[in-house]
């Protein structure tokens, strides 16, 4: 008896303990960096904000972006169809995974969000 109480205690803080990490996950926001601080970011999720796009090309349903920011330049990749049309000069805010591409940092951005279309 003593043992099917304490395996139905340790249960109980088990799922409470789970959930507590659901809900600290869900409001966990992502670091807003400048193009110049994603150098020591490799494998993490960051946020861009305000970003100038310089350069954007179209490929079946990926978008290749280059950009820029008053600290730096860098190339992004969106493996999906923007929900608006894209065109060099927009300001954008980006949210995705930075990595190294052909030795050269890079996005693959989860979030596009057009902040002057």
């Amino acid at each position: 008896m003593q043992e099917r109480t304490f395996l139905v205690v340790a249960l109980i803080w088990a799922l409470v303990g789970l959930f507590i990490l659901i809900l600290f996950a869900s409001f966990a926001e992502p670091p807003k960096l400048n193009v110049s601080e994603l150098e020591g970011q490799i494998g993490k999720i960051v946020e861009l904000n305000a970003v100038n796009v310089t350069s954007i090309s179209y490929k079946e349903d990926t978008v290749f972006l280059k950009l820029e920011d008053s600290t730096g330049k860098i190339s992004a990749v969106y493996f999906d169809t923007p929900k608006f049309d894209l065109i060099e000069g927009d300001i954008v805010s980006v949210r995705g995974k930075v990595q190294l591409y052909k030795g050269d940092l890079e996005i693959i951005i989860q979030e596009l969000i057009c902040l002057s279309c």
